[in-house]
């Protein structure tokens, strides 16, 4: 009974391993094919995460629909133009530049 057990159970986890695999590969065949538009998605979502923090407002993330909308409210920086927010952020302070947990 208990290997039948083990036997299912290993069945089941494989099929949704591969269901899955199939998925990601699906995911990854179709950005292959169309590049820019995955760049576009990738680009959206992480406006949409970051649209609360300090940069994401200073530059209307939530008003960026398009990769036009975003040339023309983010500017071409560089590393001085992010200094201030880098060192408010080494210091503990959070939602600067990211959402994201920053890692030191």
């Amino acid at each position: 009974m208990r290997e039948a057990f083990r036997k299912t159970v290993n069945f089941v986890a494989m099929k949704f391993v591969i269901l899955k695999g199939r998925h990601a590969l699906h995911r990854m065949e179709a950005a292959a094919k169309a590049p820019m538009r995955e760049n576009e998605r990738l680009l959206k979502k992480i406006l949409r995460k970051n649209r609360n923090t300090v940069f994401g407002r200073e530059h209307h993330f939530d008003r960026i629909c398009s990769l036009e909308d975003f040339r023309r409210l983010v500017p071409v920086s560089n590393y001085e133009d992010y200094m201030a927010l880098i060192e408010r952020t080494k210091n503990g302070e959070e939602n600067f530049l990211t959402i994201s947990r920053i890692i030191s």
